[in-house]
C-alpha cells in the first residue's frame, strides 16, 4: 500500500521547517485505488468521516503545516490544499469550520478525516456520516495568499475576505486582500479557526454506494449491467447527471462490503454517500 504524506515524522535530530503553501499534488494510491487531486471551489459532498490517529499522522502536513491533535484541521483525498470547509455531523446536527491541509483518509470509502479535537467538538462516535461544504470565497483568498490560483479581478473583493467566528461573537479574520486580481498575503492567513461548534439540522443518514457519475445515460447503464445497481438523473453543473448507485444500506459494514465489491468489479471512483 502506498499512501502519500501519511508517514512523515521528521528525524529526531532535525526540527521541521514549517512552510504553509498551496499544493495540488500528484495522483496517489491507497489499497489499489487511485485518487486524482483537482482544484475545486464548489465542493459539496456527503460521506463518512473518520478520526486521525496521532501515531500515524504526527509530523508535517501536505501543505507544510505542523499537525496537531488539537488543531481545527482535516484531510481529504482529492482537493487542492488548503481549503476551508464546514463539516456537519448528520447524526446530531453539530457543525464546525476547519481547514483541510493534508492528504487522507488512507482508506477507500471514507470522505474525510479530522483531528481528535474536531471529532470531539462534533461528538463523533467512530466513523460518522457527515456533510462537507467548502467556503468558496475564503478558500480562493487563502489559496491565492499561499501561492495558488488567484481570483479574477472582477470577482475578487478589494478589501479582503473576512472569516467570521461560528458563534457570531468573536472578531472575524482577514485572509487576504485582492489588488489587481491577486490576493496579498496577510499575517493572519493561517491563524487557528475557532474551536467551537454550532447546532444545525441533522440528517439524512441513509448510506449508498455511488459507482459513478456520467454525462451519458448509456455509459451509466453499461456500469449497471456489469456491476449492478440503478441509474438516477441528478442535475449537476458539471454535466455529470447520470448517477449509478447501490443501496440504501442501514449499516457501515454493509455499505463497506458493497463498496469493496464494486471496486472489485473494476469501477474507479466508487464512494459512499449519505442521503
Amino acid at each position: 500500500m502506498m499512501v502519500a504524506g501519511c508517514h512523515r515524522a521528521a528525524p529526531p535530530e532535525k526540527i521541521p521547517v514549517v512552510h504553509p503553501h498551496y499544493t495540488l499534488s500528484a495522483p496517489w494510491q491507497v489499497g489499489g485505488h487511485w485518487f486524482y487531486p483537482s482544484e475545486r471551489y464548489d465542493l459539496q459532498a456527503t460521506g463518512l468521516a473518520t478520526v486521525e490517529n496521532a501515531a500515524s499522522v504526527a509530523g508535517m502536513t501536505a501543505d507544510g503545516e505542523m499537525w496537531r491533535a488539537d488543531g481545527m484541521t482535516g484531510a481529504m483525498q482529492d482537493v487542492q490544499l488548503p481549503i476551508i470547509v464546514t463539516v456537519r455531523n448528520l447524526l446530531n446536527g453539530r457543525s464546525v469550520c476547519i481547514r483541510i491541509n493534508d492528504r487522507g483518509p488512507a482508506r477507500v470509502g471514507r470522505l474525510i478525516s479530522v483531528t481528535p479535537r474536531v471529532a470531539s467538538l462534533l461528538a463523533m462516535q467512530g466513523d460518522t456520516p457527515v456533510a462537507v461544504i467548502e467556503d468558496e470565497t475564503i478558500t480562493h483568498a487563502l489559496d491565492a495568499a499561499l501561492g495558488g490560483p488567484t481570483l479574477d479581478v472582477q470577482a475578487a473583493p478589494l478589501a479582503g475576505v473576512r472569516a467570521e467566528a461560528l458563534d457570531g461573537k468573536s472578531a472575524g479574520r482577514i485572509y487576504g486582500a485582492a489588488v489587481g486580481g491577486n490576493a496579498v498575503a496577510a499575517p493572519s492567513v493561517m491563524e487557528e479557526l475557532p474551536q467551537k461548534w454550532v447546532q444545525s439540522s441533522s440528517g439524512p443518514t441513509d448510506m449508498f454506494v455511488e459507482l459513478g457519475r456520467f454525462q451519458s445515460q448509456n455509459a451509466a447503464h453499461m456500469v449497471v449491467q456489469r456491476c449492478g445497481g440503478y441509474v438516477l438523473h441528478v442535475p449537476a453543473r458539471d454535466g455529470l447527471v447520470w448517477n449509478v448507485r447501490l443501496g440504501p444500506y442501514s449499516t457501515q459494514a454493509s455499505a463497506d462490503k458493497a463498496l469493496d465489491q464494486s471496486l472489485a468489479c473494476g469501477v474507479e471512483g466508487a464512494r459512499i454517500v449519505i442521503e
